[in-house]
């Protein structure tokens, strides 16, 4: 049975629980494939409080958390009217972060909160919603897939000292 799931935009009061679940989820889906070192390095540079409590406050975006009772079990981080290269439409919104708790895989929270998040952008008129995704995460490239998303090109993405190769997935709206 699929848990009853709540969304709602973050407060900057969230910003140091996101820090923690943000950590954690990264670190649960990369931590095996990666440098020890490299993953330390992202975390840190990445998930502290003070950043996520920027990120969340900062304008054009839209930071939407989803719980189950009061756990968090997902996030989503939609930035306005960015674009990638390999894109050549504008007024496109960037995913930039979209992460499940391994506990929360498979029970239908990714999905809903996918609907929330690509909700926004139409709210927001947005032509299309663009995102990057490790090339070695074949799980995240399948679930983007299912939620309509194609392939359109790679990225690099630097975690850590480690130069990685990324898809670019875009959702036309």
């Amino acid at each position: 049975m699929n848990p009853v799931i709540q969304i709602r935009q973050a407060k900057p009061d969230d910003a140091a629980a996101v820090s923690v679940f943000a950590a954690q989820s990264f670190y649960d889906a990369y931590a095996s494939a990666n440098d020890p070192e490299d993953m330390t390095l992202h975390l840190k540079n990445t998930f502290s409080p003070e950043r996520q409590r920027a990120e969340i406050l900062s304008a054009g975006t839209h930071f939407l958390l989803a719980f189950s009772g009061s756990e968090l079990a997902a996030y989503a981080w939609l930035r306005s009217d960015l674009s990638h290269p390999t894109i050549a439409e504008a007024k496109n919104h960037e995913l930039r972060r979209f992460y499940v708790g391994q506990q929360w895989h498979g029970q239908g929270v990714a999905a809903k909160l996918m609907e929330a998040i690509l909700g926004r952008a139409r709210d927001a008129r947005a032509l299309g919603v663009w995102l990057t995704a490790w090339s070695l995460n074949p799980r995240a490239l399948r679930f983007y897939q299912k939620q309509g998303f194609i392939d359109v090109g790679e990225s690099t993405f630097l975690l850590g000292k480690d130069l990685q190769t990324d898809r670019v997935l875009v959702h036309p709206l």
